[in-house]
């Protein structure tokens, strides 16, 4: 069996979340890392709450970061059930989190799913009809 590598401290992502959460709690907001593992497959990064402005989901890339699969299919049918999404790519846009909802902007960046004999497709697990 495969093992994904743990996230390093020092990965551009991490500095990217790492930045992020410090500005958000400067700000008044309270932040909780999501867990990343197998049964989250494709949830947003964080999760904030702030006592005036109400809760955000927050998926941290770089500017380069492909969404995954997972987070392309989660985040569509999140959409469903009016549950917002901001993906941040530097910590200095933080504010974004006051416009709308960004996800869709980075739709055209989900790294397509290799399908391997015997897996199933992670698209199939958050169909919702």
């Amino acid at each position: 069996m495969k093992y994904k590598k743990p996230r390093v401290k020092g990965s551009p992502e991490q500095k990217i979340v790492d930045g992020l959460k410090s500005i958000l709690k400067r700000n008044g907001w309270l932040v909780e890392k999501t867990h990343g593992n197998k049964y989250q497959a494709g949830w947003p990064d964080l999760y904030c709450f702030h006592p005036e402005h109400g809760p955000r989901w927050i998926e941290v890339k770089t500017p380069t970061g492909p969404l995954t699969p997972a987070q392309g299919a989660k985040f569509k049918l999140w959409e469903k059930f009016k549950v917002p999404i901001w993906i941040i790519t530097d910590p200095e846009n933080w504010e974004l989190i006051f416009k709308e909802p960004n996800w869709r902007e980075f739709e055209h960046k989900i790294r397509k799913a290799k399908p391997k004999q015997g897996m199933i497709n992670v698209e199939d697990l958050f169909k919702h009809d």
